[in-house]
């Protein structure tokens, strides 16, 4: 690591989340337009709930220099707010993209979460991790919005090849009001991307924290658009990051 270019940590969300290919896929568009400019530093989890998670993480951080930048996916902003509890001064500035709060998911989403998908549901409270039955129910997590044509054939071949069933302890961490692990906000100053149509975090609220928010069009799904689509978002990011 004596690559002079400073560093950049990525921190995927739920279900892309065990192996360094699939967090390299989910973030393939992030990767390669930051490459020339940054030490890319891809995170993956390991154990069955979200001490474990962030343990790991710490452990795959020694070597990476205070001052450093992070973009964090859905439930990665978790992660990465246990993370700086250990490490306060380890992220000068951040990025969230459909980042979760700091309790985690909200009460109306997890119910609306159970209405999609009651079966999924019920095996995670008996221990069982928690992935799609039907392509409907991934759909109307990942894929919600007026506008979203995307085919049944694409979401079977997202499903199959790119989505990995989350432990039960870490998701009822994240959703049952009286397990969540509320997490201390970020220290650093934060760029919230917030897609209108997201699931999970349309309605999210960041107190605590110092942010800055914009809300775009898209949905949880956002980082699987094609980079042409992404590229005002990067591009967006990329200032954040520099200034």
């Amino acid at each position: 690591m004596n690559d002079k270019k400073p560093f950049l940590v990525l921190f995927p969300g739920g279900w892309g989340n065990r192996t360094p290919e699939l967090v390299e896929w989910w973030f393939r568009h992030v990767i390669s337009h930051f490459s020339d400019h940054y030490q890319i530093v891809t995170i993956t989890y390991a154990g069955k709930n979200m001490d474990e998670y962030i343990h790991h993480s710490l452990d795959q951080l020694k070597e990476i220099p205070d001052g450093s930048r992070v973009i964090c996916y859905s439930m990665g902003t978790q992660i990465a707010r246990g993370v700086a509890q250990k490490r306060p001064k380890l992220f000068r500035k951040a990025v969230f993209i459909s980042g979760l709060e700091t309790f985690g998911i909200r009460l109306a989403v997890l119910f609306a979460g159970v209405c999609i998908g009651i079966i999924p549901f019920l095996r995670t409270l008996f221990g069982q991790p928690l992935t799609f039955d039907t392509i409907e129910q991934c759909r109307r997590i990942f894929f919600t919005g007026k506008d979203e044509h995307t085919p049944d054939a694409s979401i079977q071949k997202f499903m199959s090849q790119r989505i990995v069933p989350e432990p039960a302890r870490v998701v009822l961490r994240l959703a049952l009001p009286f397990l969540r692990k509320r997490m201390k906000p970020l220290p650093c100053p934060v760029l919230a991307i917030v897609p209108k149509n997201d699931f999970f975090v349309q309605n999210a609220q960041y107190p605590g924290e110092s942010i800055k928010r914009i809300d775009i069009p898209g949905n949880h799904a956002l980082l699987c658009y094609k980079e042409n689509r992404l590229k005002n978002e990067l591009d967006r990011i990329g200032l954040w990051l520099e200034n």
